[in-house]
């Protein structure tokens, strides 16, 4: 075998070690959700939407393919959240009377959303009303799907204000 093969084979089995210490690190189940990471999840979402991230966004919620927010797929979410941080020049997000509740392998968080946009001589409300998070446990390809971990995820998301869906063109 050339000096160069077995340089190559090395560096494979060094890519798979790798990768199996990596499976076996990460795939062990999440710790309980506790009140303190519902906090630091809402934070993290506040931030996003200042920010303009509909990646960071999108990463939070689950890669299931029934997964639905505000009665639209995950696809259809981040086409309008691109749609939306393009038109806004500064969005914000508040969530006010915030309530967290914990059973064992579910977590769901609800409070009051306000959706607003400011500019330099404006200040415009979006969208106002009641949001719910569902979550749990899920499996999370990692490394391009060559392994899962277990994240917590938002699978499920209600919303009493207007429906976003209304924004979506169809046509494309």
């Amino acid at each position: 075998m050339k000096k160069s093969s077995k340089i190559a084979l090395s560096l494979i089995l060094l890519v798979v070690a790798y990768v199996a210490c990596l499976y076996i690190i990460t795939g062990r189940n999440p710790a309980s959700y506790s009140h303190q990471d519902g906090i630091n999840l809402i934070r993290r979402l506040q931030n996003d939407v200042a920010n303009k991230n509909e990646g960071d966004i999108i990463s939070q919620i689950s890669p299931d393919a029934g997964t639905k927010v505000a009665n639209m797929r995950v696809p259809e979410l981040r086409k309008l959240l691109a749609r939306a941080f393009f038109a806004m020049k500064n969005p914000r997000a508040e969530v006010t009377n915030l309530r967290i509740s914990l059973d064992g392998n579910e977590a769901v968080i609800s409070g009051n959303l306000s959706i607003t946009d400011a500019g330099n001589d404006y200040m415009s409300q979006i969208s106002q009303g009641h949001i719910i998070l569902y979550l749990e446990p899920t499996k999370v390809p990692q490394f391009y799907g060559l392994y899962s971990t277990t994240k917590w995820r938002i699978i499920q998301v209600t919303w009493s204000g207007e429906d976003p869906s209304k924004y979506m063109d169809d046509t494309e």
